[in-house]
């Protein structure tokens, strides 16, 4: 019997590893990525000199050796630590913010304009003014993150705030909800999936605004790895430091869309 109920219970899971929706899924995304290296492959060996853009083996051989030698994990750590502490701040301050905005119409008029005029500068044009605040220590880094994740996680969070359905709140006026009441049980579940949609795209903006920052004002992370390997003319280096930014992005995405279908899925199916 006991045997019996194992089998039943690991078979549903044997079937799902095997289901064509997941055999699919995994071959779409193997294929995507040879493609895009065999396309790379050609380009290096019909329209590029290979000194300019070294072949995929080429770097990888030169990665492999980069990789024993302990020094690209060095830079991606101190990248993704930073990255983590300068997009938390963000994201508090953001979602903080945002909330308070969409809540309060007032405030949210009175400050929406200060907001507006900030947000198109760029985190880059910011390097100098952290520079001269901060100097080239953490404290410019984390500050330059920081400015790139709050624009995005606040402008996500208002619309998310302001899009409340009407019906939803009038019921729960209707059942007596108080001020508290509304904005923790309505408000701030059907502003989620915004959040989160809003978090998701500035995580890939702190990814960006870290290696303008390191390229300019540090001495250790991926952005400087790519710049010194730029100043010695390491062609192969630079893509070595591309591929691990792109590869620490894509994990970064996937763990986030785990993270949030754990924490936050009962919020995003019940905006479906």
């Amino acid at each position: 019997m006991a045997e019996a109920l194992i089998v039943r219970r690991a078979g549903p899971r044997i079937r799902l590893a095997l289901s064509p929706t997941r055999a699919r899924s995994v071959a779409i995304y193997i294929s995507s990525i040879i493609f895009g290296f065999v396309l790379w492959d050609l380009c290096s060996l019909l329209f590029f000199n290979q000194y300019l853009l070294p072949r995929p083996l080429t770097v990888m051989q030169s990665g492999w050796e980069t990789l024993l030698s302990g020094e690209l994990l060095e830079s991606v750590a101190v990248s993704l630590s930073r990255i983590l502490l300068g997009f938390a701040i963000g994201c508090l301050a953001g979602i903080t913010c945002g909330l308070v905005m969409g809540s309060f119409r007032p405030i949210g008029e009175f400050l929406d304009p200060l907001v507006e005029l900030v947000r198109p500068i760029s985190p880059v044009a910011m390097i100098p003014i952290a520079i001269i605040w901060f100097g080239i220590d953490e404290g410019s880094k984390y500050f330059i993150i920081a400015y790139g994740v709050f624009f995005t996680t606040v402008i996500n969070t208002i619309a998310g705030v302001r899009n409340t359905p009407l019906v939803r709140t009038r019921a729960a006026q209707s059942l007596g909800a108080g001020t508290w009441d509304l904005f923790y049980r309505i408000t701030l579940p059907s502003a989620m999936p915004f959040i989160s949609t809003g978090m998701r795209v500035a995580l890939g903006g702190a990814f960006m605004s870290v290696i303008a920052a390191e390229m300019i004002a540090a001495n250790s992370g991926i952005g400087y790895f790519i710049m010194q390997a730029r100043l010695l003319v390491q062609t192969d280096r630079i893509f070595i430091g591309l591929m691990a930014l792109g590869v620490c992005g894509f994990l970064a995405d996937i763990i986030y869309r785990r993270l949030a279908a754990l924490f936050l899925g009962r919020y995003l199916r019940l905006s479906a």
